[in-house]
């Protein structure tokens, strides 16, 4: 089933154990990373109690900057934006950090996808790991 973030169907409210979000883009980067209310409530809409959410995120302003503009994002996406300001307000929507961290480009090739792999080769973006679980 393909659905935008902003517009999840009824079907899956409360049925979902997992939750996979690697490499967003566009509307879906920008809910992430501001921690959008419309996004967020819709992770928690659609997840069952325990349910595990993984995230991997990121961009590099320098090759990046159009999209980050046009997007509203942080000119800075690091570790401390991360912990200081897009966690507390993932706590908020019911979801607790188990993990977060860096992705080196030796993570990247290795990922399971063929698309980190491409990203890997190209230009030094920092992504990070986020593996979140509802309370």
């Amino acid at each position: 089933m393909l659905a935008a973030i902003e517009n999840l169907p009824e079907e899956l409210d409360d049925q979902v154990d997992q939750v996979y979000i690697n490499f967003p883009w566009g509307s879906l980067l920008k809910g992430v990373v501001l921690v959008d209310a419309i996004a967020w409530k819709n992770i928690k809409k659609i997840t069952k109690p325990g349910a595990f959410i993984d995230l991997v995120f990121g961009y590099n302003i320098a090759c990046d900057r159009k999209e980050v503009e046009r997007l509203g994002l942080p000119q800075v996406l690091d570790e401390a934006y991360v912990k200081n300001i897009m966690l507390p307000k993932i706590f908020e929507y019911g979801f607790a950090c188990l993990k977060l961290e860096a992705l080196s480009v030796c993570d990247l090739k290795n990922y399971p996808t063929s698309w980190a792999k491409t990203l890997s080769f190209g230009y030094k973006r920092l992504y990070f790991c986020l593996q979140l679980q509802k309370v």
